[in-house]
């Protein structure tokens, strides 16, 4: 066998597990993931891919979604010298994913899933390369519905009820377990509300909703909101904690302070 193609698996490349969301160089501008993990596809010689998931709820944010999907690709190939490979190791070097939800769609892009990736063109003579040598991004746009609108795709209709900004907790279990046959553990809530980021859609919803009054408390109304989504999710209040520091910016103490106010209340 190759010995580029055939990879050692580490204790991490055997399951999916969570990697490092932040990505920096002296060189270039630090790239903050919504997820970024690490796993092995399943076969006879070992796949360690990359995979980033991004919620992008903003359609038209002043650039093209796939540019920015494509430099993400880039740097998740780029940030594995040092640790995948190094020096001229380029064998190793792992495909990746950046897979991009969009949530507010215009109308005639809504459920619809657009595939960038690597291709070769044989311009003269013989000289096509292994498909395992090229293949090695793929930006994948997948832009979602409502989720109480009918559509065909399975995984389209799965994602447009996970990701839903306005279904609750017990509405998404629902159709998770009648449509879909998944029997939603608390363990599994837990991930599920990771990978959607719940409650971020309310935060973006109140913070326009509370301009009128104040930036603050469209900022509030985001946070009380994110906290009762993920306590619906089944989250300790102690993870909850964790999750708003994160993606409010807040102190310990100020999210504490959040939380268990709001359990009081």
């Amino acid at each position: 066998e190759d010995a580029d193609r055939k990879e050692r698996l580490t204790p991490s490349d055997r399951n999916i597990v969570g990697g490092n969301t932040e990505d920096g160089s002296l060189r270039e501008q630090t790239v903050y993931y919504d997820i970024r993990l690490n796993a092995a596809a399943p076969g006879k010689i070992p796949v360690c891919l990359i995979i980033n998931i991004e919620a992008q709820r903003d359609f038209t944010p002043g650039y093209p979604v796939e540019k920015r999907a494509i430099y993400y690709c880039c740097r998740l190939i780029s940030s594995q010298y040092g640790t995948i490979f190094t020096n001229s190791e380029y064998g190793k070097i792992r495909k990746v994913y950046s897979i991009w939800f969009c949530t507010q769609v215009p109308e005639r892009k809504k459920n619809s899933i657009q595939k960038i990736s690597l291709t070769q063109e044989q311009v003269f003579g013989e000289s096509i390369s292994e498909k395992e040598n090229v293949d090695l991004m793929q930006a994948v746009i997948v832009n979602l519905g409502d989720e109480d609108a009918p559509v065909d795709h399975r995984i389209l209709r799965l994602m447009n009820v996970l990701l839903s900004e306005r279904a609750d907790a017990r509405s998404k279990q629902k159709v998770m377990e009648e449509e879909f046959h998944i029997a939603m553990t608390k363990e599994l809530e837990s991930e599920v509300s990771e990978m959607c980021n719940l409650g971020y859609g309310i935060y973006e919803n109140g913070m326009k909703e509370g301009r009128a009054e104040g930036f603050e408390e469209g900022r509030e109304e985001g946070i009380t909101g994110s906290i009762d989504l993920l306590r619906e999710s089944g989250i300790d209040d102690e993870i909850i904690v964790e999750k708003i520091m994160k993606r409010f910016r807040l102190t310990r103490l100020e999210a504490e302070n959040y939380v268990y106010e709001t359990c009081a209340v």
